[in-house]
């Protein structure tokens, strides 16, 4: 995959670190909601990989179960320490299950593909991650209680 459809990246490795939706990046990969189902193309056709929604929302629901989210001003003092001050707070429960593949073909989950070439020739995968930025951690959750 790495030599397939990555790049020489700025240590000379090759290398395929993206960020992927529903429209082709420059590698030409995409996703596509199919079957329940994640699944990667590369514009040429080829399915690259996919993983079960079932799989997805069940590592969601185990990892995520609640979450709070804090929004806080910071400034720095005059001895160099960092103050904050905190404007809202909520905690986020019930993670929306039938939700999660929607907000993938939404483009608002994305996919980012983290992997490179070590010099011995052997695979360093970081691991795929499904990112999604925390304006919209709500759609992720059917409760959402203010907590300040």
């Amino acid at each position: 995959m790495i030599e397939k459809y990555g790049y020489i990246d700025t240590n000379g490795r090759s290398s395929l670190y993206c960020t992927v939706n529903s429209t082709p990046n420059n590698q030409g990969l995409y996703v596509k909601i199919e079957q329940e189902a994640v699944k990667l193309y590369h514009v040429d056709g080829s399915l690259i990989a996919e993983w079960a929604g079932e799989n997805l929302i069940n590592s969601f629901m185990k990892k995520m179960p609640a979450l709070v989210i804090v929004y806080a001003d910071a400034r720095t003092n005059s001895e160099e320490k960092e103050k904050f001050w905190f404007n809202e707070a909520f905690y986020l429960t019930q993670p929306n299950e039938g939700n999660l593949l929607d907000l993938v073909k939404q483009d608002i989950i994305v996919v980012d593909v983290r992997m490179h070439l070590r010099e011995n020739g052997s695979v360093r995968n970081h691991g795929t991650a499904f990112r999604i930025d925390e304006r919209f951690w709500n759609l992720c959750f059917g409760n959402r209680e203010k907590l300040i």
